[in-house]
């Protein structure tokens, strides 16, 4: 296994050599580093980006394999970096997470490994709590009065955290159950 790994790593030490004489390869890793500076790249992202600055598929292959082995790119960190915001931050389900990492390219295998070492069922739980409070501060309290309104309120609020990757099952546990009640709270019940 190491001496297969030693013969890919001179492998694409000969392809990036034989490249490095083409006039756009230094251009293509140039625009590749720029990129990664401003944000976090999947691999599949920064290949359909250099293709788009007009490099090859077999260039823009080199550029991205070279930053991957020198550690620029690392779709493991990309994936932590991406759940770790959208988890504090964001506050997205693990659904949503899961379709972002899959629509940049990641490795499902990789994105599960990941949900399942970075975002827990409670810290899930956690982050829903924390949304439906954040967008129930925002109601206005005149819908003390009208229970018709209310409901209406609770279920515009049950759509807008399933659009964000909650489950729905979690969030109607959470209503019925009595764990969360945001009118209440909001008004000062």
């Amino acid at each position: 296994m190491i001496k297969k790994k030693e013969n890919d790593v001179k492998k694409l030490k000969n392809r990036i050599d034989e490249t490095n004489s083409s006039p756009g390869l230094n251009r293509f890793r140039a625009a590749a580093i720029a990129c990664l500076a401003r944000r976090p790249y999947s691999a599949f992202e920064l290949k359909q980006k250099l293709k788009q600055k007009g490099a090859s598929c077999e260039t823009a292959a080199l550029v991205v394999d070279s930053l991957v082995e020198v550690g620029l790119l690392d779709e493991e960190k990309l994936a932590e970096a991406i759940i770790f915001e959208r988890k504090n931050y964001t506050l997205k389900g693990r659904s949503y997470i899961r379709a972002e990492l899959q629509r940049r390219g990641v490795n499902r295998d990789l994105i599960d490994q990941s949900l399942e070492n970075e975002y827990t069922d409670e810290e899930e739980t956690a982050a829903l709590i924390k949304y439906l409070h954040k967008e129930a501060s925002s109601f206005p309290t005149q819908i003390e009065a009208d229970e018709q309104r209310k409901k209406k309120f609770i279920y515009t609020l049950m759509r807008r955290a399933a659009g964000r990757g909650f489950p729905s099952a979690k969030i109607y546990t959470l209503f019925e159950e009595g764990k969360i009640n945001l009118l209440d709270n909001k008004l000062g019940k």
